[in-house]
């Protein structure tokens, strides 16, 4: 079994094969993301009411096996029990590590290539022997995925049997800490409503297991990214170690951002130590927070505050926010820094921060846990500043606040130390790399406002990827607005499998609004239905593909001028310039014409939102098929999608009229604001049936679309004043004189 050297490209293309082949495609399951290799063999395994079995002593097998069981039930097989496995020849499915004594007993008897560094950590084979179905894991985590891919290949075979399809799977992550679910703006989004908050925070938490995505990030909600430890209180600590405990135990690492400042103006303005602050302060929603290169006592004591919540809350990555602005010419705005720091550091920016590094550093490595992660964005923190022609300021100064800033950091601090930056081209990626040689990067996927709720940006996850499998790949794009599931899924994948099909290089641009809600076809044809089908069910899934297939902008529907404005600053500006000379440079870095509002931009949208209302229609007859917090992506959709339809409308005869009138044709504008009249009063009788039929249903915000601080803006009834007040003055315009 797998005694060849694996081979990425082969395996990708077995399972590839696999999927496209008619005759296998029906036996084929959903699995997202795809294992590098695939394949199947003669028979099924009849799963109900069969024992499952895991490693001994291993929590994560546990929890993986005892997922398969609950799966076998939803899906209306009898479940079977769980049980240690301690007699090896007994019949049944086997959840195991191989660094555990029975991994390695069933290991030794069947001769199979499994250690610590093949498939390698987090990675998985699958293994059917006889009348016993193995799933071996390099370590527990990667049993646990292993009974992940499991769970994804059982089937519903009628009568209360439930099966799997034999095959055999190899399959390790690309990335092994990849893709991001923000907790306070993603999780907590299946909380409002509850009496029982973790409940929730657990469901989404088990959801990201099933997915193998393992990194959990932006606690707004519970911990601000600028919130001084002091304010957090004991209850949401406890809370929170809580749920990291649990994101822990299934292979999640939950991540806390920091800044380097030392005080905050709620607890600190009053103190002889920081009246009249001489050095950095920016504004903050608790007072001034303040920041100095030089005050030791003052950093010691906040580091020593952080590391306590650190600790208390259970985090496993500590990401550090050095100050923010200033740009190539005046790093962390360092030219106002106080008198102290410029006797004790000169002009050189690097030794402040090889100094302060140096005691977030030593903190860390003396109070965090030993398997935990320190990250900084090191400013400039985005490797396309490896190229000077992207900026406007002399060479020596662009010299001086980059490559040879980075060099002496580098130089200066801890190896533990993870450098983060955006995503970059793959030329100047590879002048950061070879900067910090050996050590992993941090790689931060580029934070936008899409206009839509989906997106295939996430193809671009591999662009830096080069073979570190200690590197992080950290999404923010499309992260913190409306559904993010299918965007956290989809960057699940591109980042476990980085050559997976439809994955491109980053050439300049990260977010193209014309593309990237529709293309490329592979995405939007073959992995939407299947990552449907894979969260929702089978039945559900494939209902609801369509709302993620039609290329709805509900951003721009709603508030054309600002979509638009997001759209085209990268437009106007690509985020890398890039040299067509260069083999790997060519590409859409060059600035493209700006996006403009149109009748005929937004009459694609009523085509769009007319396809995935027909599509959720279908779907929400079904709604009972899933538990009630997928349930809630469901409902948000079904509530909101007539409510962009009618405002789509609406806008598109506002647009045509303007058009209209441009060209000298005041009587067309007339029609056109008739006709969207008429079309509101359509509109509008179906999102109120809508509102009315999911009334008592919870969605992902806490308040309904229309509450005065709800999400549709602007409302229906704005909306038809508008229409009304332009048709009004249109039909004026057309009165004969003296009428």
């Amino acid at each position: 079994m797998f005694k060849q050297p694996f081979n990425l490209a082969r395996g990708l293309a077995v399972a590839l094969a696999v999927a496209g082949n008619a005759g296998a495609l029906a036996a084929m399951p959903d699995l997202v993301p795809m294992p590098k290799l695939y394949e199947p063999t003669a028979g099924e395994f009849i799963v109900s009411g069969v024992p499952v079995y895991a490693e001994p002593g291993s929590r994560q097998c546990e929890i993986g096996a005892a997922d398969v069981i609950a799966r076998i039930g939803e899906l209306g097989g009898a479940p079977g029990i769980l049980a240690p496995a301690t007699e090896m020849a007994a019949p049944g499915i086997y959840v195991l590590a191989a660094g555990g004594a029975a991994g390695a007993a069933c290991i030794r008897e069947l001769d199979l290539k499994v250690t610590a560094k093949d498939p390698g950590p987090q990675g998985y084979i699958i293994h059917p022997a006889g009348n016993r179905l193995l799933v071996i894991g390099s370590d527990a985590v990667g049993a646990l995925y292993g009974a992940m891919t499991l769970r994804q290949m059982l089937r519903a075979a009628g009568s209360g049997r439930v099966e799997i399809a034999a095959a055999r799977v190899y399959d390790k992550p690309d990335y092994r800490y990849r893709s991001a679910m923000s907790c306070g703006r993603g999780l907590r989004q299946w909380t409002f409503g509850e009496t029982n908050a973790l409940a929730g925070y657990r469901a989404g938490l088990d959801w990201l297991m099933r997915f193998k995505i393992n990194l959990l990030t932006d606690y707004e909600s519970l911990i601000s990214s600028r919130a001084d430890p002091r304010a957090i209180s004991p209850e949401t600590r406890t809370f929170v170690r809580e749920l990291n405990r649990y994101a822990a135990e299934r292979g999640i690492y939950p991540l806390l951002w920091r800044t380097t400042s030392i005080g905050v103006g709620r607890f600190d303005a009053e103190s002889l130590e920081f009246r009249n602050w001489d050095c950095l302060a920016q504004a903050g929603p608790a007072g001034d927070i303040y920041y100095c290169w030089s005050r030791d006592d003052q950093a010691r004591r906040n580091i020593a505050r952080v590391m306590q919540l650190f600790n208390d809350c259970g985090f496993k990555i500590l990401a550090l926010h050095p100050v923010d602005g200033g740009g190539i010419v005046d790093p962390e705005t360092w030219s106002r820094r106080c008198r102290e720091c410029r006797r004790r550091f000169g002009n050189d920016r690097w030794r402040g921060s090889v100094h302060q590094y140096g005691l977030w550093l030593e903190a860390f490595k003396n109070a965090a846990p030993p398997d935990a992660l320190f990250t900084s964005c090191i400013y400039p923190y985005n490797a396309n500043y490896a190229d000077f022609g992207n900026f406007k300021a002399p060479e020596a100064l662009w010299r001086k606040n980059s490559l040879e800033y980075w060099r002496q950091v580098h130089a200066g601090i801890d190896p533990a130390a993870i450098p983060m930056s955006w995503m970059a081209h793959p030329a100047h990626m590879r002048v950061y790399r070879d900067i910090f040689a050996g050590r992993p990067l941090f790689i931060y996927a580029h934070s936008f406002i899409p206009a839509g709720y989906f997106g295939a940006w996430h193809r671009l996850n591999g662009s830096n990827y080069t073979g570190d499998p200690h590197d992080l790949f950290y999404i923010a794009a499309g992260n913190y607005q409306h559904d993010r599931w299918l965007n956290v899924i989809c960057s699940g994948e591109y980042a476990w499998n980085t050559a997976a099909p439809g994955s491109a290089v980053f050439r300049g641009w990260y977010y193209d609004m014309e593309r990237d809600h529709r293309e490329p076809r592979v995405i939007f044809e073959e992995w939407v239905p299947r990552a449907c089908r894979a969260f929702f069910g089978t039945e559900l899934g494939e209902l609801l593909a369509p709302v993620f297939q039609a290329g709805v902008l509900h951003a721009y529907i709603m508030n054309p001028y600002a979509a638009l404005a997001n759209a085209n600053k990268q437009r106007r500006r690509p985020l890398a310039d890039v040299n067509p000379e260069e083999p790997d440079s060519a590409g859409d870095a060059a600035s493209a014409p700006e996006l403009r509002d149109s009748a005929g931009r937004m009459a694609e949208q009523i085509d769009a939102t007319a396809r995935a209302w027909t599509a959720l229609q279908s779907a929400y007859l079904r709604r009972a098929e899933v538990d009630a917090y997928r349930r809630r992506i469901l409902v948000h959709y079904y509530r909101r999608m007539p409510l962009w339809r009618l405002t789509a409308r609406a806008r598109h005869a506002i647009n045509a009229a303007d058009e209209c009138e441009k060209a000298g044709n005041p009587a067309g504008a007339r029609r056109a604001l008739s006709e969207g009249l008429i079309n509101f009063e359509e509109d509008w009788r179906v999102a109120e049936q809508a509102l009315e039929q999911t009334r008592d249903e919870k969605d992902m915000t806490p308040v309904p679309p229309l509450h005065k601080r709800g999400d549709i803006r602007p409302t229906p009834a704005e909306l038809k004043r508008a229409l009304e007040k332009r048709l009004a003055g249109v039909a004026a315009a057309l009165k004969p004189a003296g009428q």
